[in-house]
C-alpha cells in the first residue's frame, strides 16, 4: 500500500485524540515501533492471524491513555457513556475499517479509475460482502438509497442484504437520522407472494428503528445499486439468482453521487409502498373507524391488542392506564372505536387468523397492546379478556376463525409475529418491534395491497398440519388457558 488507507487514517486520529505516541502503542502491543509506523503510513496492516488481539489491545491502550477532554469527545462521537462501551465501540470501528482495507487488498478486481474497482462477475454472496462498508456504522446520520430487485434473489441472500444497515445498531434504540430508501420491483417477473410478504413484514420490523421508506418501480428489475450519500456506492446487474455481473464499487465523488441521485429520483410519492402513521393520528383522523367500517375485513393477529377488550375491562384500562396527559383528548373517539368493535365482532362476518402463541404469551405475560400503549394486565383481567374472546367465537357464527400453530415461514420462526389488518378500503400492518411506536405501516400502493390479499388467501387455505379450523377445538384450547389463569389468580 503506497498511500494512507481508511484503517491508517482512523488509527492516526485515535492516537492523536489520546495523545499516544508510536513508541507507547508499540510497547502496549509488544511490537517493534516500525510496525506502528507502517500501519500509520499505510504501507501495511496487521496480519490477519493476530488482528483480533491487536485491535483489542489498541482499543484498550487508546481508552487507557485518554485525558478528560479526549474521553468526552469520543463519548460523544461513539454515543456511549462509559469506558467499557467506548473500548468496544473503538474496537468495532477499527475492525470494520480493517476488514474493508483487507478486502480491498485481497481483491482481484481491476481499478478503472481512482477509488473505483470493477469486477466482471461476482457471486451474490461476494457482492453482499462488498456492500459492507465502514460508512454504515455511522448511526448519528446516514442516508442510503438502494435500487434492488431483492425479491428475485434467493431468500438466504435477502436476509444477508437486509442486515447490512443494521449491523451496528442495537435493536432497542431508535435511529431517526438513519435514512434508508429502498426501491424494489413488484411488477416484472414471477412473484412468490407468500414468502415475499413475510419478508417485507420483517423488513418493516427491522426498519421501524430507522427512517425506512420502501418504493416500487419496474426500473429496479435486474439491478442491485446500493449508495450511501457522501461515502460510496456499489452497483451490479443480476445475471441469475446467484450471480452479479458488471460490478462497480466506487468512493469517487462524481461516480457515487451520480448513482445516489439516479436511485433517489425513483423515490416518488406515488411509488411509496407503505406510509408510516401514528396511532394517535389514526384515532383523531378517523382512519381507525374508517378501517372498521370497510368491507371484507381479514385479520392476522400476532399479539393481544385492543381488538377483543370487553366493555368492563375497557373502562378499567381507560381510567387506570393513561399513557400521557393528552390521552384524555382522544377518550371519546377511543370509546366509540371500542363500541364499534364490539358490534362488529358480535354480529358481522370477517376472517380472523390468530397465532396460538398469542394466547400463550398473553396468558403468561399479560402484555396487551392497547392502542399502541403497553399495558400489563392482572390474572383477573387476562381472564376477562380471554373469556370474552371465547364468547365471541362461540356466539357469532358469521366469524370465520382459524388458529396457526406455528410461524408460516421457518426463516423467521423466532420472530414475534405482526398484526395485519386487510379490508377493501384501508389496510395496514402493526409490526412487532417492542417499542409500541413507529410500527403502523399503512398500505399506500395497489401492488403491495394485491400481494397481501393473495398472501392472506394462501395462509387461509394452508395445510391443516399448521392450522386449526375447528372452532370448538380453538375454544377448547382457550378454555384450558382460562382454567390455568384462574389458578394463577388464586396464587396472586
Amino acid at each position: 500500500m503506497d498511500e494512507k488507507n481508511r484503517f491508517s487514517l482512523l488509527l492516526e486520529r485515535l492516537m492523536a485524540t489520546a495523545n499516544v505516541k508510536n513508541i507507547v502503542l508499540a510497547n502496549a502491543l509488544q511490537y517493534d515501533v516500525s510496525y506502528i509506523s507502517k500501519w500509520l503510513n499505510g504501507r501495511s496492516i496487521p496480519s490477519k492471524k493476530g488482528a483480533e488481539q491487536i485491535l483489542s489491545d489498541i482499543s484498550y491502550c487508546i481508552v487507557n491513555e485518554l485525558d478528560d477532554e479526549g474521553r468526552e469527545n469520543l463519548y460523544q462521537e461513539y454515543e456511549v457513556d462509559n469506558p467499557e462501551d467506548l473500548q468496544q465501540a473503538i474496537y468495532d470501528n477499527l475492525e470494520v475499517e480493517y476488514d474493508y482495507v483487507s478486502g480491498l487488498k485481497n481483491s482481484i478486481g481491476s481499478y478503472v479509475a481512482p477509488q473505483t474497482s470493477y469486477f466482471s462477475s461476482l457471486s451474490l454472496a461476494e457482492f453482499i460482502s462488498r456492500m459492507q462498508h465502514p460508512a454504515l456504522r455511522k448511526v448519528k446520520s446516514l442516508d442510503v438509497v438502494a435500487t434492488m430487485d431483492i425479491l428475485s434473489v434467493r431468500r438466504e441472500y435477502r436476509l444477508m442484504m437486509m442486515q447490512i444497515d443494521q449491523r451496528y445498531m442495537k435493536k432497542e434504540w431508535d435511529f431517526p437520522k438513519v435514512r434508508f430508501s429502498m426501491i424494489i420491483n413488484l411488477e416484472v417477473g414471477e412473484r412468490d407472494c407468500f414468502h415475499d410478504c413475510i419478508f417485507l413484514m420483517n423488513v418493516l420490523t427491522n426498519g421501524s428503528y430507522i427512517d425506512l421508506q420502501l418504493y416500487e418501480s419496474s426500473k429496479a428489475y435486474g439491478k442491485i445499486v446500493f449508495a450511501a450519500k457522501d461515502a460510496y456506492a456499489i452497483s451490479g446487474m443480476l445475471f441469475d439468482p446467484d450471480t452479479c455481473v458488471a460490478v462497480m464499487i466506487s468512493e469517487k465523488e462524481d461516480i457515487r453521487d451520480a448513482l445516489y441521485r439516479k436511485a433517489q429520483s425513483l423515490c416518488s410519492r406515488e411509488n411509496l409502498l407503505f406510509q408510516r402513521v401514528k396511532m394517535r393520528d389514526m384515532i383523531t383522523g378517523d382512519k381507525y373507524i374508517q378501517a372498521l367500517m370497510s368491507q371484507n375485513i381479514r385479520l392476522l393477529i400476532g399479539r393481544a391488542s385492543e381488538y377483543f377488550v370487553p366493555p368492563e375491562l375497557f373502562e378499567e384500562l381507560l381510567e387506570n392506564n393513561p399513557p400521557d396527559d393528552e390521552w384524555a383528548l382522544v377518550i371519546p373517539q377511543v370509546r366509540k372505536i371500542n363500541q364499534l368493535m364490539q358490534r362488529l365482532f358480535e354480529k358481522s362476518d370477517m376472517q380472523i387468523m390468530i397465532y396460538e402463541s398469542v394466547f400463550f404469551n398473553f396468558s403468561i405475560s399479560g402484555e396487551l397492546d392497547f392502542f399502541n400503549y403497553k399495558v400489563i394486565l392482572s390474572a383477573e383481567q387476562r381472564l376477562k379478556y380471554l373469556t370474552y374472546m371465547v364468547k365471541l367465537f362461540e356466539n357469532n357464527p358469521n366469524l370465520s376463525v382459524k388458529m396457526a400453530l406455528r410461524n408460516f415461514a421457518t426463516d423467521y420462526r423466532y420472530r414475534i409475529n405482526p398484526c395485519v389488518f386487510l379490508s377493501d378500503r384501508i389496510s395496514y400492518i402493526r409490526v412487532e418491534n417492542r417499542k409500541y411506536h413507529n410500527n403502523i405501516m399503512m398500505f399506500n400502493h395497489t401492488s403491495v395491497k394485491k400481494m397481501f390479499d393473495q398472501f392472506y388467501a394462501q395462509i387461509w387455505e394452508m395445510d391443516e398440519d399448521n392450522l386449526i379450523s375447528d372452532r370448538t377445538q380453538i375454544c377448547k384450547s382457550m378454555n384450558h388457558l382460562i382454567k390455568s389463569l384462574k389458578i394463577l389468580g388464586e396464587v396472586e
